[in-house]
Order: C-alpha cells, then sequence, then structure tokens
C-alpha cells in the first residue's frame, strides 16, 4: 500500500498524473506494466554473466517479456508526451519533469541535444527508482541552471554556488 502511494506521488511529481488503480493512465494498465518491469528488472539474467548462453532468454520466454514490455511503455511514454505537448491541453500550476525536459529540449538550453528517447529513458528512470530520482532531479535542475553562459566562450564560469573553498594547509618543516 505504500509503496503504491509512493509510485503516485512519484508519477504525479514527474508526469504530472497518478498512475495507482482507479486513476487518470489505470486504463493502460500502468500498475501491471509496472510490476512486470520490476519483475524483470529484478530477475536473473544469465545472459549477463555469460554472453554466449543470451540464447536461453528466448527459450524461457524472458527476450519476448522485455520486448512487450519495453513495447508498452514506450506506447504510454508516446501518449504522455503528445498530451504534454498539446497547446491546447490545460497547463499546472507547476511545471512536471515532462514540461522542463520538453522545454529543455525546445530551448536547446544544454550542451547534448536532449532526444524523445533520452526524455523517455529519463521517465522511466524517475518512474524506477525513487530515491535516486530526487537526486538525479536536483542535480539536473542544477545543470540547467549552470549552464546560462554564452555559447562563444570557450571556459564556462563556475557558478559561485559550486565553488567549495578549503583552509590552508599548515606547513610542515
Amino acid at each position: 500500500m505504500l509503496g503504491l502511494y509512493a509510485n503516485d506521488v512519484l508519477c504525479r511529481t514527474a508526469i504530472g498524473r497518478g498512475f495507482s488503480e482507479g486513476g487518470d493512465y489505470d486504463r493502460h494498465g500502468f500498475q501491471k506494466m509496472f510490476e512486470e518491469y520490476q519483475e524483470l528488472l529484478g530477475g536473473f539474467s544469465i545472459g549477463d554473466f555469460f554472453p554466449s548462453m543470451e540464447f536461453i532468454h528466448s527459450l524461457t520466454g524472458m527476450k519476448s517479456r522485455l520486448q512487450h514490455t519495453f513495447r508498452c511503455f514506450d506506447q504510454l511514454f508516446d501518449e504522455i508526451i503528445k498530451e504534454h505537448l498539446n497547446p491546447e491541453r490545460e497547463k499546472e500550476e507547476h511545471k512536471d519533469l515532462i514540461d522542463v525536459l520538453l522545454d529543455t529540449q525546445k530551448n536547446g538550453e544544454v550542451e547534448i541535444p536532449l532526444t524523445m528517447d533520452n526524455v523517455k529513458a529519463i521517465m522511466l528512470v524517475s518512474a524506477t527508482f525513487p530515491a535516486l530520482t530526487d537526486l538525479i532531479i536536483y542535480i539536473l535542475f542544477e545543470v540547467l541552471k549552470a549552464v546560462n553562459y554564452p555559447r562563444n566562450s570557450e571556459t564556462p564560469p563556475v557558478p559561485a554556488s559550486l565553488i567549495v573553498e578549503s583552509p590552508p594547509s599548515p606547513v610542515r618543516a
């Protein structure tokens, strides 16, 4: 029950909607997809340890389960992104992670361009690791704030908040 609540809060933060049973996206079976994803993620994969034995995944059905789960998430994320790109959608008071990523992609604010696959990957990570997601979001926002320097500058200025001064070391004889 607590895990379901945590996932719902996390999805509201990252995507702008809740995904718990009875939520907006329950018609997609998000909860079942997420459980399948967690099971596959936590399962033993002999191909990771012995690449020559990767064919076993085809025999056990693990490969088809992975591909099916990937396609389901890909379709869901496409729909979420399409919904966020719709100019007629009702704007929220606060931007969620998807809005920030799409704005960053559109404005080209980062040196390495964000593709839709990058946005989907961040969505998947944010739905998987709640504690890690908070850290990633914080780092992403700090990096995006720190990257506001002229494009033609060869060395970007270091933001004052990132400078750490150490006390002088004592001189030993």
